[in-house]
């Protein structure tokens, strides 16, 4: 039980990690630099 809480915590935080990685990426193609740079403070990478 403990471990299928587990693995769906775990695939979950992937599956928002990925999210993040692709908007930062999107970000970065669609606007301006300084613009990109004020958006990795909110998402942190």
């Amino acid at each position: 039980m403990f471990f299928e809480y587990f693995h769906k915590i775990k695939t979950l935080h992937l599956l928002v990690f990925s999210l993040l990685i692709f908007g930062k990426l999107f970000l970065s193609f669609q606007r301006p630099k300084s613009i990109a740079k004020k958006h990795q403070y909110f998402i942190g990478y």
